[in-house]
């Protein structure tokens, strides 16, 4: 069940643009044929652990239509072209990076399921990426090692990756694939 999201810069819902072009707003086809208003929205603050780095965070509002500080990006939507949704946000960030030289756009992959999703996106649209960007991956928070999914055997602990304790940015390149059970969970981008 693998979406195939295809990015388009020139095939995008049309946006609003507000506070400093850290703020966006559009309307989303869904798959039942109605429109949802999802947001963009960079954080005014660099991230605590990467300089320069600032935060993008999309979906739905929180608690309200207007209430745009607060989006709900763990909600899943039935959108009718995932493709269209994330290259309107990737003309979102594009548009940020434009407007803030020397500042890098940072994406986080808040779970496992997500980590994928955007490994897949960046790695699938490498080619068409790779015109604007360049193109970082962290293993931002210490994960465990696992045998199998599972503790290795004849112990109850875990072990801890000591390369997953640093926050370095790698340049993810064309053909640097990495495994499922080491993926990158922040992504960085920084306009070339």
């Amino acid at each position: 069940m693998g979406i195939d999201i295809i990015l388009d810069l020139q095939n995008c819902y049309p946006l609003t643009v507000r506070k400093n072009k850290k703020s966006y707003r559009f309307q989303a086809l869904l798959e039942n044929g109605e429109n949802k208003q999802l947001f963009v929205l960079v954080d005014d603050n660099p991230h605590r652990d990467l300089p320069d780095v600032y935060n993008l965070a999309y979906g739905p509002a929180g608690n309200s239509e207007s209430d745009t500080e607060k989006i709900k990006d763990k909600d899943t939507i039935g959108l009718d072209d995932v493709s269209k949704v994330f290259s309107t946000i990737l003309s979102c960030g594009l548009t940020f990076l434009e407007s803030c030289p020397g500042t890098f756009l940072g994406i986080d992959g808040s779970d496992h399921k997500r980590s994928c999703l955007f490994h897949r996106v960046v790695h699938n649209n490498f080619d068409y990426l790779d015109q604007y960007f360049q193109i970082y991956g962290v293993k931002f928070y210490a994960r465990l090692l696992r045998f199998n999914g599972r503790a290795v055997e004849g112990s109850s602990e875990y072990l801890i990756d000591p390369c997953d304790m640093k926050t370095e940015p790698v340049r993810i390149r064309k053909n640097n694939r990495v495994d499922t059970d080491n993926l990158y969970n922040y992504f960085i981008f920084k306009l070339k």
